[in-house]
């Protein structure tokens, strides 16, 4: 009795894909370190890269008002299992911690893309903070998604912020 030739043709199928991902990953790791860096680092100098960009120099530099110009009014944050639902909500809740852990680190970013989909926009950023925060040492990789709208004037304003580490 033959094997049934759907299962003959799986087998196919999972020895095709399987020796694809293998390349693609040996594919992957031959690749120089100036290729990874672009790869890395995109999209910044785009209207909704030069927008994120302020946002964080704002963070950094703790000027409130440059962070709050940055952000919808809507605006969505979440971050450690709460969630912020407006500006003035953020403004109101944790933005001071957010100023007050900034001034205690240093930040090394390590990856930061961002892709403009007409009138939507993306970014995608790990950063690393070292420092002190409230008397403890402070060394890890922080994730963050924003997504940002293109405003009726022109203007590119985040509309959804997600912190991670």
């Amino acid at each position: 009795m033959s094997p049934h030739p759907f299962i003959f043709f799986s087998l196919i199928i999972f020895a095709t894909l399987w020796t694809s991902s293998e390349n693609l990953a040996l594919a992957h790791e031959g690749k120089d370190h100036d290729s990874l860096s672009s790869e890395r680092f995109s999209g910044l100098d785009s209207e909704p890269g030069r927008a994120a960009l302020r946002f964080h120099e704002a963070l950094r530099g703790g000027s409130r008002d440059q962070i709050m110009s940055a952000l919808n009014d809507s605006v969505i944050i979440a971050e450690g299992g709460s969630v912020e639902r407006s500006a003035n909500e953020y403004a109101a809740g944790h933005l001071n911690a957010d100023l007050a852990f900034m001034k205690g680190v240093t930040v090394d970013v390590l990856e930061h893309r961002v892709v403009d989909l007409d009138g939507t926009a993306w970014s995608f950023s790990r950063v690393r903070y070292v420092g002190t925060y409230e008397g403890e040492e402070v060394d890890f990789v922080g994730i963050e998604t924003l997504v940002l709208q293109k405003e009726n004037d022109n203007r590119w304003l985040i509309t959804h912020i997600h912190w991670s580490d």
